[in-house]
């Protein structure tokens, strides 16, 4: 008899809970006919595997774990509960009875499944819409406790959570945040593959261009990348980055002008490849380059308006020999050549 369901071991329910259980541990479902060659239990786990393939979002381990446990208790309850019942006569309903005595444990299985989809739609995190969300102009958030955010044209924010013990909130794009200090609670940012904690500070954070790089204009932050663990300390005038492989660069000092300019309405950069230009202005206006191929090795010094973004990419494209040409509605591809 196993402790925790009351069900005895070998059980065909308890079995065919455990090896799902198992598998979803896992992060995978099997295919059916791995499960069992019988026909029956394969449809189960077919019907599960196609559930599964439809709910895209994951469900936190405590939650899941809190699920299964009422599924076990919600089995158990359902077998004593049957033990009591008298049972019908045979000789009234044959045909059903005998379905009945045959395959009780469908009538469970149906009923794990059940409660699964219902428990997980109870559970999934809801998805608030975002706190502030910039078009082509900066938008400016105030939080609660004075802290603003001044979010980059294409920028969106999300609050996690907010309440005394910590205010936590998602970027997508890039934003300046300049935080009240607040020794009692702590400010976090979630920001593509890593996160940004602080008690009091001014900083920049952007995630364009498959980064996401953190630059210090005054205080202190710990930047970490939840995925390894690792994480860095950086001082002000320093920049760190998470690059497109996952690696988390040490702190390095940097030029403000590069990571602020953009709150004054321009864009400097000194010896930047080509390619981190483009996505800045990408994002930035919200549009898609056709790279031109010395995009990858050329680097380029200078100083960029972000006004109406023709102007901008014709100043660029004098500097790069040719023109930028609208292709499509947000698409733009470089053509060498005169730029008249």
């Amino acid at each position: 008899m196993n402790d925790e369901t009351m069900l005895p071991d070998d059980d065909r329910d308890l079995r065919l809970a455990r090896r799902l259980g198992e598998r979803s541990a896992e992060g995978r479902l099997p295919e059916p006919s791995a499960v069992s060659s019988d026909a029956e239990e394969a449809a189960l786990f077919e019907a599960l595997l196609q559930f599964k393939a439809e709910t895209a979002e994951e469900v936190a381990p405590e939650i899941s774990e809190r699920v299964w446990a009422k599924v076990m208790r919600r089995i158990e309850a359902g077998r004593a509960r049957r033990s009591r019942e008298p049972r019908p006569l045979r000789l009234v309903r044959p045909a059903f009875h005998a379905m009945r005595l045959v395959r009780p444990w469908a009538a469970v299985a149906a009923t794990v499944l059940v409660l699964v989809a219902v428990g997980w739609w109870l559970a999934r995190p809801s998805a608030p819409g975002p706190v502030a969300v910039a078009g082509a102009e900066t938008v400016r958030f105030v939080a609660g406790d004075g802290s603003t955010v001044t979010l980059r044209p294409h920028s969106r924010l999300y609050a996690v959570r907010v309440d005394a013990a910590e205010m936590r909130y998602r970027l997508e794009g890039e934003a300046f945040f300049d935080v009240t200090p607040n020794p009692a609670r702590t400010f976090v940012v979630e920001a593509g593959q890593g996160l940004v904690s602080v008690l009091g500070t001014r900083f920049d954070v952007s995630t364009w261009g498959l980064e996401t790089t953190v630059y210090l204009e005054a205080g202190r932050v710990r930047f970490e990348r939840p995925a390894t663990g690792e994480a860095v300390t950086l001082e002000p005038g320093q920049r760190s980055a998470i690059t497109p492989s996952g690696a988390l660069e040490a702190p390095e000092p940097a030029p403000p002008d590069e990571y602020l300019d953009w709150l004054r309405g321009e864009m400097t950069f000194t010896q930047r490849p080509l390619s981190q230009i483009l996505a800045e202005l990408a994002h930035h206006y919200g549009i898609v380059f056709d790279a031109p191929p010395s995009a990858a090795h050329e680097t380029l010094t200078g100083r960029i308006l972000l006004g109406p973004p023709e102007q901008a990419l014709r100043d660029l494209g004098v500097v790069l020999g040719g023109r930028f040409e609208k292709a499509g509605e947000h698409l733009y591809r470089f053509v060498p050549g005169s730029s008249d």
